[in-house]
């Protein structure tokens, strides 16, 4: 697909992998379509490529794919070698987990834990929990998500997180980030 400076997309195009056919059939299917995306991108000098599973960064090969092909291959470099021009790999979606165990001296023990899911760098959703465990802990789930981008010549990012604090009721947050 090809992006406009706003994250729009300006022209999109799928076909089937067909896996089946093997990783040299994969790399030809791919350089095939940025081929044909170029044509309406001439300006374009790197190709950014979403993949299955991710990159080594020890050895710059895929791993964890689940197109099973493609494990171990340098897709990077061999998508470089049949376009000659640069091309950056990268899941489309990252998700972080996170988890704090406290353990005070007073042994009113509490676990907390939360997730982020992020898609390209773009938007996010947020889950996660207070003090689970702790007695008479008055802070429990929350939530939130968030955007961000550029508009002309500065970034933006919106961010919303929701919690439910026991007696107290919910909170609600709001942040606006902008970089000039």
């Amino acid at each position: 697909m090809i992006l406009g400076e706003d994250h729009a997309i300006q022209r999109r195009v799928r076909v089937a992998t067909e896996r089946e056919r093997g990783y040299e059939w994969i790399v030809a299917r791919v350089g095939a379509v940025v081929t044909d995306l170029l044509a309406d991108a001439p300006e374009c000098d790197v190709v950014g490529v979403g993949t299955p599973g991710s990159v080594s960064r020890r050895t710059g090969t895929l791993k964890n794919s689940n197109t099973i092909c493609l494990n171990g291959r340098p897709l990077a470099g061999d998508l470089e070698a049949h376009l000659g021009m640069p091309v950056r790999l990268g899941p489309t979606a990252k998700l972080q987990l996170a988890v704090d165990a406290e353990h005070p001296d007073d042994n009113t023990e509490s676990l907390s834990a939360g997730a982020e899911l992020q898609y390209r760098k773009l938007g996010a959703l947020r889950l996660g929990w207070q003090k689970a465990f702790q007695q008479d802990a008055e802070v429990g789930l929350t939530a939130g998500g968030g955007v961000q981008g550029t508009l002309d010549t500065f970034a933006y990012r919106l961010d919303y997180a929701w919690a439910a604090h026991g007696r107290l009721g919910s909170t609600h947050r709001f942040a606006l980030d902008l970089n000039f």
